[in-house]
């Protein structure tokens, strides 16, 4: 039998077409790996990562009571608070306490007058009196939202048992802590206690030692509390 040299092409074509496997189904359409690679970095490129949050402080005391409002408030009287130094950005804290973080900072201009919202005084060092006898003790329990007068208080000291003098409200009354529960009664007299009775004005009389007054500036979220320290002048009205 004589090919001719057409038959003989043909031949080869068929051998090379069913000769050959077909791909394997599972690497068909995989990429190379360094496209793989250029991928996966492009994608981690759109990837925000938080900044880890900044650890709080724990070396500062913290304040034995954090008291709601101001000194004098029970009077119905209020405070303005003027800037009393040179233009500088003051930093505003997340907490009030000095064991805090940073959230902003506000600059005040000199004389200007502070635009709070919320005030709170942490106190470090109270006054303490004692019952000289069996001696009954009523007031309101408060809470971080102040009073709501509901919450009525009452006990009967004994001989000798400790009253803690947080701060003076106002009015004759007392923010005080009266066997672990803070109270605002009538203030320590010097027929029912012992201690310290030599003010005659009640406010620095029953003023605490060692205090820190936070007011909170601007919104929430967007602001931060701000410790009155000696640059600000603060006049209760």
């Amino acid at each position: 039998m004589v090919m001719t040299r057409f038959s003989i092409s043909l031949s080869v074509a068929l051998s090379l077409l069913f000769g050959c496997s077909t791909p394997k189904e599972e690497v068909v359409g995989k990429p190379p790996a360094e496209v793989e690679q250029a991928r996966n970095a492009q994608m981690a490129g759109r990837i925000q990562i938080e900044k880890e949050a900044p650890q709080r402080p724990t070396h500062h005391p913290e304040a034995l009571a954090l008291l709601p409002g101001w000194p004098l408030q029970e009077e119905g009287r209020r405070f303005t608070a003027r800037w009393d130094a040179a233009s500088t950005p003051v930093p505003l804290a997340d907490i009030p306490s000095l064991n805090s973080i940073p959230v902003a900072e506000a600059i005040f201009q000199p004389g200007e007058i502070v635009r709070w919202t919320q005030s709170v005084v942490g106190v470090y060092r109270p006054r303490f009196y004692q019952a000289k006898t069996g001696t009954e003790v009523e007031g309101y329990l408060v809470t971080a939202e102040y009073r709501t007068g509901e919450e009525v208080f009452y006990t009967e000291l004994n001989p000798r048992e400790q009253v803690i003098v947080y701060m003076y409200a106002g009015s004759g009354l007392c923010y005080m802590g009266i066997r672990g529960k803070l109270v605002e009664g009538l203030c320590p007299d010097p027929d029912r206690f012992t201690g310290d009775f030599s003010q005659e004005d009640l406010a620095k009389r029953f003023h605490p030692p060692e205090r820190i007054w936070w007011v909170f500036v601007g919104n929430p979220g967007q602001g931060g509390w701000l410790a009155l320290d000696d640059r600000f002048v603060v006049d209760i009205e």
